[in-house]
């Protein structure tokens, strides 16, 4: 690639090569010390501007989040771990914590509820004496994304995660093993069914408690939570910037209703007969009438409502 574009300010990532996985093009990301992200195709013209809140620490890669060819680009920031779409839209991000930040927001949560369960160990829980990572064959993964700047990193991750199932191992016992669709994420339950989103399959679950029978349902694009209210389910897709809505006594998707972008979490209010929705990717919570479903209004709130 030859051209000139002129950033913002000077630039602080050296430019990347990456692939379209639409044209198969070529395209250049960078970013600048005012940390805003470009997205540059191969003609020198400015398909995308983002602003971020930091700098990128170590490399940008491209990922396949859905395993559906479609590409995405994963990256680490000062303050967040974030993947943006083709499009330079969000698809996920979480918060990279200071100790003091983090000791407070623990001491929070366990306020809210005792069945929330928080492992945050110090090291001495993790190493005992001396500082040591347990030792996982991840093959080249190793070698991208955050392994290929920061060596060591994957395992110091798992042996977390390690240490995590062994104290779970001691004091839970497996009732029942039930398939799912790929990558099931959270479970809300309700009587004697269960609902799980499977991100990857564009599914839910529902499972009988009673006799274990299981039921799949097709959804929108990468669901993430699932709630139920009388004869109707409801499931947020962070992809398509949808809910889907399910009858439950048939068990199929009836209509998809447009949310703010990257719906998430949802909850109902029975009193005032109410379906909210919060939009992580526009800042927003939709609120719309369990009547006949319709948007009562958009209400934009702070950075990241989730």
């Amino acid at each position: 690639m030859l051209f000139n574009f002129k950033l913002q300010s000077s630039v602080h990532l050296k430019p990347r090569i990456v692939t379209n996985y639409v044209t198969k093009e070529k395209e250049l990301i960078t970013q600048d010390d005012l940390n805003n992200l470009y997205l540059i195709s191969n003609k020198g013209e400015l398909i995308w501007k983002k602003q971020l809140e930091s700098k990128i620490v170590g490399e940008i890669s491209q990922i396949d989040l859905y395993k559906n060819g479609r590409l995405q680009y994963a990256f680490e920031t000062e303050k967040s771990l974030i993947i943006l779409d083709k499009n330079g839209k969000i698809v996920f991000l979480t918060r990279l914590y200071e100790e003091k930040e983090f000791n407070s927001m623990i001491q929070i949560i366990k306020t809210l509820s005792p069945k929330i369960i928080i492992y945050a160990p110090e090291s001495k829980d993790l190493y005992k004496s001396s500082i040591a990572s347990s030792l996982f064959n991840f093959g080249n993964i190793e070698k991208v994304m955050e392994g290929k700047v920061r060596p060591g990193h994957f395992q110091g991750v798992a042996t977390v995660v390690e240490k995590l199932l062994n104290i779970y191992k001691k004091h839970k016992k497996l009732i029942k093993k039930l398939a799912t669709g790929r990558h099931p994420f959270g479970v809300y339950t309700k009587g004697k069914y269960a609902y799980t989103a499977n991100v990857y399959d564009d599914t839910i679950t529902i499972i009988n408690l009673e006799d274990w029978s299981t039921k799949l349902i097709k959804v929108g694009a990468h669901p993430y939570n699932v709630l139920t209210h009388q004869n109707l389910g409801f499931v947020t897709n962070t992809v398509d910037d949808s809910l889907s809505v399910i009858d439950l006594k048939i068990g199929k998707e009836i209509k998809q209703i447009y949310t703010g972008e990257t719906p998430e979490n949802l909850d109902v209010h029975r009193k005032l007969n109410l379906l909210v929705v919060t939009n992580w990717g526009s800042d927003s919570i939709s609120v719309y009438s369990l009547k006949n479903l319709k948007l009562i209004k958009e209400i934009k709130t702070g950075g990241s409502c989730g």
